[in-house]
């Protein structure tokens, strides 16, 4: 559950960028919003801003990976 809650705030995009109005205080996955200037989209910096906002979620999953094999062959054995 731990690990849902922080993917799901990592990820988040409406809430910060509703209540926080400071162009420096916002949260990454508003920045990579950023990018986009008008109708000019700069599609190489997106994606590489999105692979290193990704980095963090695969590090925790990674090291969160153990309970869910653990939980998952655990709940198919009865008794």
């Amino acid at each position: 559950m731990i690990l849902f809650s922080f993917v799901w705030t990592w990820n988040d995009y409406m809430s910060p960028y509703l209540y926080i109005s400071d162009i420096n205080k916002q949260m990454l996955s508003v920045g990579i919003k950023l990018f986009s200037v008008g109708q000019v989209q700069d599609y190489g910096a997106q994606m590489a801003a999105a692979t290193l906002v990704l980095l963090p979620i695969i590090v925790v999953f990674l090291f969160c990976q153990r309970f869910f094999i653990e939980n998952a062959t655990s709940s198919g054995v009865k008794g």
